[in-house]
């Protein structure tokens, strides 16, 4: 997420003076509870993680974070992210729009419990919630059965490969 920002960060400079009026205007926290709205949320709220995919915490307890971008007061766009407070994580769509869990930096994390403050957080098993790992070994055994084979393949064949080679040179 950090490089997806900084990328932004450069591209905002590199625009002339009048396209860097984009500003984070507002931000809606859900949880459990409720929602509520924060007007010019701390551009921590933008800052995430460090950059690196993580694997997903299990399954806990979440918020929705929506943030929404102005330029000259109209909207040019909003992006939701998932934060989980009892691992400090946070999901968000990557380049490839698919969920990707981030450890947090600790300014982010700091400005994240403010806007939380208050609300109670979403179930982890609640209806929308990001796919956290999962506990039950099901998936795993699955996941398995189908690299045991592939990854028994590819032994194979490295193995006739090496053979061959010994042939060739012998």
């Amino acid at each position: 997420m950090r490089r997806l920002l900084v990328t932004a960060a450069l591209a905002l400079l590199a625009l002339p003076a009048t396209a860097q009026a984009k500003e984070l205007a507002w931000a809606k926290v859900c949880g459990g509870s409720g929602c509520t709205e924060i007007k010019r949320p701390s551009i921590e709220l933008t800052g995430g993680g460090d950059g690196v995919a993580d694997r997903a915490p299990a399954r806990s307890s979440f918020y929705t974070v929506e943030l929404h971008m102005t330029h000259d007061g109209e909207s040019v766009g909003k992006w939701t992210v998932y934060y989980a407070p009892e691992s400090a994580m946070l999901a968000y769509r990557g380049e490839s729009g698919r969920l990707v869990w981030d450890r947090m930096e600790p300014d982010a994390l700091a400005a994240f419990r403010a806007v939380t403050a208050g609300i109670e957080p979403y179930d982890g098993d609640a209806s929308g919630a990001p796919p956290f790992a999962r506990a039950e070994g099901g998936q795993t055994r699955s996941k398995v059965m189908v690299a045991g084979p592939v990854f028994a393949v590819a032994l194979a064949a490295a193995g006739a490969f090496a053979a061959v080679r010994r042939r060739r040179s012998g």
